[in-house]
């Protein structure tokens, strides 16, 4: 069929709306970098940024706060603290776990740190390691904590209601216990240095179909308010945020929690922690930028780039 001219106006009207509507439904939210304030530094604490990125976009990046560089034994893809001992910009202060980066003019800190996710259990964080932990010793995470403080490390409990579900979803909503289960993650909590109570992660993609079974693997707002809910029945923790950056540097330092910035050294920064000298900032990624860090070859430029570092 042959488009007269107004049929092919209205046609490419029409495709300029559509698109225009998934370009904002998708970047439904302005990421914005925590902003910085008196004699404190924003701290996201767990982050897994790609090490394709390009050196001098990481060098920005980490010279602006602290950064927790997270290790997970199935990703080869995300930078960790190792990546960064042998750059000029770098300058360790701890050895093995706690760093310093200074680039045009700009110096930001790093910590190293491991989320340990086996199977199908709750995450959990080790912060400050100078080793790695082995996730197949560690299936029950309670038995990871304990090992983490033996070892004097921080154990932090991540997005606890989101949980791997090894299928084409990657993550599922936890939204109910059975009895021993959930005496077994009070525990677990109990024994955890903090909670992480926002995850930058932890978004709705298709808020409008809740409920439906499908969609609901891709909610995951819920997450966020159950673990809000937690914190006000565990008398001893406070709660923290973090972006859980994934592959996209514009994630890092959206989220985080603000730490005095006089003297950091690990030691310091266990202090703030263990006694709650800590402020939150919570700030949710964009659907998209959710999706490019999810399924990195929507990012091209950056899917099918060399590592950089």
């Amino acid at each position: 069929m042959k488009l007269t001219r107004r049929q092919f106006l209205y046609e490419g009207i029409a495709v300029a709306l559509a698109s225009f509507g998934t370009y904002k439904y998708l970047n439904n939210t302005e990421m914005k970098k925590a902003p910085k304030k008196p004699s404190m530094i924003i701290s996201d604490l767990h982050c897994h940024p790609s090490r394709k990125n390009k050196l001098e976009d990481i060098l920005d990046t980490l010279s602006n706060g602290l950064t927790g560089l997270t290790y997970v034994e199935s990703n080869e893809d995300f930078l960790t603290y190792e990546m960064l001992t042998n750059l000029p910009q770098f300058k360790e202060i701890d050895k093995g776990i706690f760093g310093s980066i200074t680039y045009n003019g700009k110096t930001g800190y790093v910590l190293k740190s491991q989320e340990i996710e086996d199977q199908d259990s709750i995450h959990v964080m080790a912060l400050g390691c100078k080793e790695y932990l082995s996730e197949s010793e560690y299936r029950d995470p309670r038995k990871a904590v304990e090992e983490i403080h033996k070892r004097g490390y921080i154990a932090q409990v991540n997005h606890p209601f989101i949980i791997n579900s090894f299928d084409w979803a990657r993550y599922k909503l936890i939204n109910s216990f059975t009895e021993k289960e959930y005496k077994n993650f009070i525990e677990l909590c109990q024994m955890a240095d903090e909670i992480e109570i926002f995850n930058g992660h932890c978004i709705d993609l298709f808020p409008w179909f809740d409920g439906l079974p499908i969609f609901n693997r891709l909610n995951m707002a819920k997450a966020n308010k159950l673990a809000e809910f937690l914190i006000t029945k565990l008398p001893n923790k406070k709660g923290t945020a973090s972006s859980d950056a994934h592959n996209e540097l514009e994630q890092v330092h959206t989220s985080g929690i603000y730490l005095p910035d006089e003297h950091l050294c690990f030691d310091a920064i266990k202090e703030y922690i263990k006694t709650k000298n800590f402020e939150v900032h919570k700030g949710p990624i964009s659907r998209w930028s959710f999706l490019k860090g999810a399924f990195p070859w929507l990012n091209s430029t950056l899917y099918f780039r060399d590592y950089s570092i």
